[in-house]
């Protein structure tokens, strides 16, 4: 009789065990990454964050990359990224390229040095987004869309001649001043110490539209050049100096105040924003000068430019 109730009190153990084990089971998975039958922790607590860049319509995307708080991802092709596994809190994201001509370092886009020390005229086409702030919310996908934003201003220089002075020019150079070399990626303005960019011109045939009433419509000759900067603020003692050869040796130096070329600086004049953005490929400004050579070369001639005046749609004439 005795071994009988041991038994009962062995299988009354048993019962008593399964039962509090049940108990403390469900008592496990109040919680649900408790569960890993049901929830992976990681991705309970985590989440994910898409990006995609936006470019306007008939731009071609460029390889560029996606800043996510500080730390940097590359994008050589396509133009959305996801990143997975991120901690439930708010990131501060951005994009843009690292074009051949620009460096980014330290929160600065910077048109980079030619051997000279000038600036590079002509880098390539530098897009950045604006700074979008986002939550990240545990366990669910978060996107972002961040518009592409091109922020070199392109200025095409046309320096008319009159009819017959090209054959008097071996060749034109120049050197432009007042140039700003950066801009700040965070605050989106042009920054930094104002330098020079030198100007290689080429010889081609224009429609005349300046001042000179003589020439109206005519096709005439003229050397031109194309450049891009950030930014153009004028000074008192900032110049655009144009250095030319005749076919004969002689020398013609032609000096003038940049601002009585560009009145403003440029981001004034043309403000960058989502608003408002450069259009890319970019629409040049176009800045018109007449150089009229013919009764500059009976001698060594230094002279300035006179009579400038500004005109519509960027324009601007010089004579």
């Amino acid at each position: 009789m005795a071994m009988k109730y041991k038994f009962y009190y062995i299988l009354l153990g048993f019962m008593v065990m399964t039962a509090m084990s049940s108990c403390i089971k469900d008592q496990l998975y109040i919680l649900p990454e408790d569960d890993p039958d049901y929830f992976d922790p990681f991705e309970w607590k985590h989440s994910s964050l898409t990006v995609r860049t936006i470019w306007d319509e008939g731009v071609t995307p460029v390889p560029h990359g996606v800043m996510l708080n500080e730390d940097w991802t590359e994008l050589n092709t396509g133009t959305e990224i996801t990143f997975k596994g991120l901690p439930a809190q708010t990131y501060s994201v951005y994009a843009y390229n690292t074009p051949p001509g620009i460096k980014v370092e330290q929160g600065k886009a910077t048109v980079t040095a030619m051997p000279d020390g000038t600036l590079n005229p002509y880098p390539e086409l530098f897009y950045l987004s604006p700074v979008v702030e986002t939550n990240v919310v545990r366990g669910t996908p978060s996107e972002v869309s961040l518009p592409m934003i091109q922020w070199l201003h392109e200025l095409k220089f046309t320096f008319n001649m009159w009819p017959g002075d090209e054959k008097l020019i071996e060749s034109i150079v120049g050197k432009l001043g007042g140039v700003v070399p950066s801009l700040d990626m965070n605050e989106k303005i042009p920054t930094g110490e104002t330098t020079s960019i030198n100007l290689t011109l080429a010889p081609t045939t224009v429609t005349y539209h300046g001042s000179d009433p003589d020439l109206q419509n005519q096709e005439v000759p003229a050397y031109t050049v194309t450049v891009r900067v950030f930014d153009i603020q004028p000074t008192t003692n900032t110049t655009l100096n144009l250095e030319l050869t005749t076919t004969d040796g002689q020398t013609i130096t032609i000096s003038t105040l940049v601002e009585k070329v560009i009145p403003e600086p440029i981001s004034t004049t043309y403000p960058i924003s989502p608003e408002s953005p450069v259009p890319s490929p970019t629409i040049p400004m176009d800045i018109d000068i007449d150089i009229f050579i013919k009764d500059m070369v009976n001698g060594s001639f230094n002279g300035t430019i006179v009579n400038w005046n500004d005109v519509e749609n960027g324009v601007i004439h010089i004579r």
